[in-house]
């Protein structure tokens, strides 16, 4: 069902999808999902935590086959770039949900929110092991560049800018390895 729902939502929107479209696309009598999920919301939140387990997956396998923090920063951009590249570009799920709902005492927005300061949090932390000057400020500049080619990508419909975004961290990166004056 959550499976189903993402799909449906990612490509539709929140908002466009009823519980009883979710339902059929799962293959599942519509009174199902009410045993399983009160309401739509909780539905939703399932959703963005079941993708939050692939995404936490696929940062921690980039991180864990780098061969220094460094290096694994630049390769979350190069393999965020690859996947926009390569795949429908809809966006980030967080960001759209976020947008989507807009309230920001939404249980969704609010895991959206949590995740992302995960992220940078992570970002900040390799900065720091690599020893990058002002780790808290690139963690942010990365944050931006990676949110932003998501949002780019889409409103172009040309997953071909996520590469500015790769070179832009690159350029960010190679700057903080150089110690301040």
């Amino acid at each position: 069902m959550v499976e189903a729902a993402y799909e449906l939502y990612y490509r539709q929107g929140i908002q466009n999808v009823g519980l009883k479209e979710v339902a059929r696309k799962a293959k599942v009598a519509y009174m199902s999902l009410y045993n399983h999920f009160a309401s739509k919301d909780e539905l939703v939140v399932a959703v963005l935590e079941h993708r939050l387990g692939r995404n936490r997956a696929w940062l921690d396998a980039i991180i864990a086959g780098s061969p220094n923090p460094k290096a694994a920063l630049l390769t979350i951009l190069e393999r965020q770039q690859t996947w926009i590249e390569l795949n429908e570009v809809r966006g980030c799920t967080l960001i759209n949900a976020s947008i989507e709902l807009a309230n920001p005492q939404h249980p969704a927005h609010q895991l959206a929110h949590r995740y992302k300061e995960e992220v940078r949090g992570r970002l900040e932390e390799l900065a720091q092991e690599a020893g990058l000057s002002d780790p808290a400020t690139l963690s942010n500049q990365l944050m931006l560049l990676m949110d932003g080619s998501n949002v780019t990508a889409v409103i172009r419909s040309d997953p071909g800018v996520a590469r500015y975004a790769f070179q832009a961290a690159k350029v960010l990166i190679e700057s903080a390895s150089r110690r301040p004056f």
